[in-house]
């Protein structure tokens, strides 16, 4: 599972239902009445954790009309068939190594010494095709290593990789099997904040690990992640090896691909809406990857204060932290402390801003940048580049 810790400076891409818990407004009313709140609480309590001998539990739909769904222990039984837990082996055994996790996405750290075989590269997956294709997340994958691909019922393949976005940290494996078990998807564009999200993975190796928690936040944009989607944040407990599993909703069906989770936190974690998953595998399917745009810089967002501190002017802006070595950006001249006032003749405010205009074009197009640097005003031609992997994680 991925981590994220805090940082200003970034890369470019470039409804609860009704409460059925009625007060008791008369105090002589007794015993009764008291037994017949707590049945009541019992019954909301009920909702959020049910008894693991319950099949089903009720609760309001968004209209408050009240609607049976299934409990944790049956969404997690329907589940189990189509996820999968992914183990990978160093294709060369005598130059075995852990993969480098040391990214801004990855900083894993564990102060206890872990076994050796809990330290081998893990992640989990959802089969998407009966045929053997699995969606799962792309800092999951290595180069230099085999993928294998353990299934609910312990049958083991070894994968092949059929294409990789790492701008958007999604993946499609196949695997050589027929008749497999498809996940559902369900529309994450009608979540609700508050909704009950369940994570199925593979934390630390632990296959099919159950957790429960609620969407947190909707439209979270994540700077480690480049502000490249808009997340899916809960609160179910996620771990190294969760990556590329499923966030279930009510109704068992798959609303998410969980990724990442905040660095020295309590259950921050975040996934990649199922929409957006479901569409970028389609897209690796048919063409084994996707080319993004690529500036090269790290962009930071200065309010008006600072800005006039800094000596610019008085208004919010984007300025250049940092060039990266041999990017378009850097061949184009753009600098350290650059400001950024147009692209394309548009004005630019804010780092989404940039992103936004630069998304809407592709490799090997030009655009023209705007620049206020101290000793003045300057306009830079931009050929962009590919994204390159290196820079996901």
């Amino acid at each position: 599972m991925s981590e994220i810790s805090n940082g200003s400076s970034t890369t470019d891409p470039t409804y609860p239902g009704k409460d059925s818990i009625k007060k008791p407004v008369l105090i002589g009313l007794g015993v009764a009445m008291v037994a017949s709140a707590a049945f009541n609480i019992g019954i909301w309590y009920g909702m959020g954790l049910p008894s693991k001998n319950a099949e089903h539990v009720v609760t309001p739909d968004a209209n408050g009309v009240q609607q049976a769904v299934p409990a944790v222990a049956t969404i997690a039984s329907t589940a189990d068939p189509f996820i999968v837990t992914i183990h990978l082996n160093p294709i060369d055994p005598t130059k075995k190594k852990t993969p480098d996790l040391t990214g801004p996405m990855l900083q894993f750290q564990d102060p206890q010494p872990r076994a050796a075989q809990d330290r081998r590269p893990i992640g989990s997956g959802v089969i998407i095709g009966s045929d053997g294709y699995i969606l799962t997340s792309s800092h999951v994958l290595h180069a230099g290593y085999d993928v294998i691909v353990t299934l609910n019922d312990k049958r083991k393949f070894d994968a092949k990789v059929i294409g990789k976005d790492p701008f958007m940290d999604v993946a499609v494996i196949k695997i050589d099997a027929i008749g497999l078990p498809v996940a559902k998807f369900g529309d994450s564009s009608k979540l609700h904040v508050g909704d009950w999200a369940i994570a199925v993975g593979s934390p630390y190796g632990f296959d099919h690990s159950v957790t429960l928690g609620i969407i947190s936040g909707l439209g979270r944009s994540l700077e480690q992640m480049n502000n490249n989607m808009d997340m899916i944040q809960t609160d179910a407990a996620l771990n190294h090896g969760n990556s590329g599993g499923p966030l279930l909703n009510a109704k068992g069906e798959v609303i998410g691909i969980n990724t990442a989770i905040r660095n020295q936190a309590q259950n921050i974690s975040f996934a990649i809406p199922s929409d957006s998953a479901r569409s970028i595998a389609k897209e690796l399917e048919l063409h084994g990857s996707i080319a993004r745009p690529y500036l090269g810089i790290h962009m930071m967002d200065i309010d008006a204060q600072t800005a006039k501190m800094m000596g610019y002017p008085e208004e919010n802006c984007v300025i250049v932290a940092y060039v990266m070595a041999d990017s378009p950006c850097q061949k184009a001249g753009l600098d350290n402390h650059d400001l950024i006032e147009k692209i394309d003749g548009t004005p630019v405010k804010s780092t989404i801003e940039v992103r936004e205009i630069v998304r809407k074009h592709k490799p090997d197009d030009v655009l023209s940048f705007s620049l206020l640097r101290k000793d003045g005003r300057e306009v830079r031609k931009v050929k962009l580049g590919t994204y390159p992997e290196s820079l996901s994680y």
